[in-house]
């Protein structure tokens, strides 16, 4: 599967429909900002960097994130990071974001590894 590939798709419907949500964002629809390249693999906070995604293709482009790198590497453990720290909410919500078991097992269990390296 071509992670990679449905990850800039993601972020490029989102880039084309920036104006249309940006009207939804204020109108009261919640999205969230995501960085395309993220800042811990050298991206940075520039208007070229940044997305408006829904919470769902948020968490998503991170788990696609860490999907496209190899499993021992440590930008994927960076992007496992990110992706371990999403499931709680925006600390403006209470409680956690659903998390299905299979993705939680996969992301405990790789998780819990690289934090015993």
């Amino acid at each position: 599967m071509n992670y990679a590939k449905i990850y800039t798709c993601i972020v490029l419907r989102a880039q084309i429909e920036h104006d249309e949500r940006m009207q939804m964002k204020h109108d009261g629809v919640y999205f969230e900002i995501h960085h395309i390249i993220p800042k811990s693999l050298g991206g940075d906070n520039s208007k070229g960097n940044l997305v408006v995604l829904t919470a769902r293709e948020h968490f998503i482009c991170h788990w696609l994130l860490v999907k496209m790198y190899p499993a021992g590497s440590s930008d994927r453990g960076k992007m496992l990071n990110a992706l371990w720290r999403m499931r709680r909410s925006p600390r403006r919500y209470k409680g956690q974001r659903y998390v299905n078991a299979r993705a939680y097992e996969f992301l405990r269990s790789e998780f819990s590894a690289r934090q015993k390296e």
